[in-house]
């Protein structure tokens, strides 16, 4: 049971040991490999499995599963809601966005509105309050930044 997989055909390339898959580039098509790279449509070459498994720990989420027989699949899995319907209308915005940041500090606006059932500008509204009552901060720029609870 998956909740979206993405999959191509084709298991690892000839001759790779399933030991060192993630480890090192092969490319199939060296020459279409090297083209895409030069015509910008590829950033770096044998990144992808590391950078895929960064991003998900990144945003807190369930590791993705690899498959990799007669085609090559990820599974990309759903983080599992902790709170019951009942606890969730009870909790004010500005405790939802508290508890969801000590869940997951990289978490951004659009997750936190998509999490919640509410607007982007609404979650921005609360987090602005937040910030200016001393109850969080931002390390970093809006993109690869964090969150940063000061008091709960």
């Amino acid at each position: 049971m998956y909740e979206r997989m993405v999959s191509n055909p084709g298991g690892l390339p000839k001759g790779m040991p399933e030991k060192d898959f993630g480890k090192y580039s092969l490319a199939r098509n060296a020459i279409l490999a090297n083209l895409m790279q030069r015509a910008g449509y590829i950033e770096k070459l044998g990144t992808g499995i590391t950078r895929i498994k960064q991003e998900v720990r990144k945003a807190g989420l369930p590791e993705v599963i690899f498959h990799y027989n007669y085609f090559f699949a990820v599974e990309f899995l759903r983080a599992k809601k902790r709170i019951k319907g009942s606890e969730k209308s009870s909790e004010k915005s500005s405790e939802k966005i508290l508890r969801l940041i000590s869940e997951n500090k990289y978490i951004t606006a659009e997750e936190l509105a998509r999490e919640l059932g509410i607007t982007q500008r609404a979650v921005e509204k609360n987090l602005a309050n937040l910030k200016r009552n001393g109850g969080i901060d931002r390390i970093g720029p809006d993109k690869g930044g964090y969150w940063k609870i000061i008091k709960e």
